[in-house]
């Protein structure tokens, strides 16, 4: 067995930096890089068709404004997650691809090369999850609340603020 030199929790004792991809049979397995290609397809297609939809159908449609508002936002969450999805997987499709034996170590990352990833994933499915708890509210006020049509702007106003200071606390 190899010894990558970011298997070690630390490989310099100012920084954390450990691997946070596989190792080289995991990583050059028939069935890992189908997977992985499988992902790269979905990353396209999610791209594809959230750019499709806005383009050619989001004004089409007979939805309230506060929920064409936070339908769009989640869009470009996809758009976002699925272009880092691509990426990410495409470069250690690659990787895996043009590693040999003689260097195992050439599938591995550092942490900080997958950070931004693992943060806009985080980033990305998080505002997800927040617009579609924001549209329940939304069309939950909207069935019950009489008078909830000329307080609307308001109400959008106030869910989308409270969003971006959820996602930026400082």
């Amino acid at each position: 067995m190899t010894f990558c030199p970011y298997d070690n929790v630390t490989d310099v004792p100012e920084r954390l930096e450990t691997s946070c991809c596989l190792d080289y049979a995991t990583s050059t397995d028939k069935f890992y890089r189908a997977a992985q290609a499988l992902h790269v397809v979905t990353g396209v297609l999610g791209v594809f068709f959230s750019v499709l939809y806005i383009v050619k159908y989001s004004t089409k449609h007979l939805l309230p404004h506060n929920t064409r508002v936070f339908i769009l936002i989640t869009l470009a969450a996809i758009v976002i997650h699925s272009i880092t999805l691509t990426a990410f997987h495409i470069i250690h499709l690659y990787q895996s691809i043009h590693a040999s034996e003689d260097e195992p170590c050439s599938v591995r990352n550092t942490v900080s090369f997958c950070v931004p990833f693992r943060y806009s994933y985080s980033f990305c499915v998080f505002l997800m999850v927040l617009n579609q708890y924001f549209m329940y509210v939304d069309r939950i006020l909207d069935t019950f609340w009489m008078s909830y049509k000329a307080a609307q702007r308001y109400i959008l106003t106030v869910l989308l603020s409270v969003e971006v200071k959820t996602r930026c606390p400082n």
